[in-house]
This record gives structure tokens, sequence and C-alpha cells, in this order.
């Protein structure tokens, strides 16, 4: 955990080099009208997704509040 800011903004910085370098998106990123139907969703997978949603927000306003009180 004490590394997760910094690996955060390390990942932010390689999507933008990639991003000004135009290297194309994996399909798995666009959004589902992009490229298909979205997929299929088990009812016992839908708790890890809605896991995996708080956790993500939790890290991201982890980061926002560290780097807000630099």
């Amino acid at each position: 955990m004490n590394h997760a800011p910094q690996t955060i903004v390390a990942c932010c910085v390689l999507h933008n080099l990639c991003q000004i370098a135009r290297e194309p998106e994996p399909d798995l990123w666009k959004e589902p009208e992009e490229s298909g139907p979205p997929p299929r969703v088990l009812e016992s997978e839908k708790s890890d997704y809605f896991f995996s949603d708080n956790l993500r927000q939790t890290l991201a306003d982890d980061l926002h509040q560290r780097l807000s009180s630099r």
C-alpha cells in the first residue's frame, strides 16, 4: 500500500505516453458499444465487480487526497 500512489501515477504516465504515440487501445478497454455487446456477468461474479469498483474508487480517493495535501 505504501507504493500504490506512485504505481498508479506511473501507470497514468505510461498510458499518456501510449496515447501520445498513438498506440491503439486494446478491445478490452473499449466501451461495449464500440466492441460489441457487453459481456455476460454471472450472478456469482456481481459481488466481485462491486468489490472491485469500491476498491478502485477508494484507491483513487486516497491518491487524490495524498496528492492534494502536498
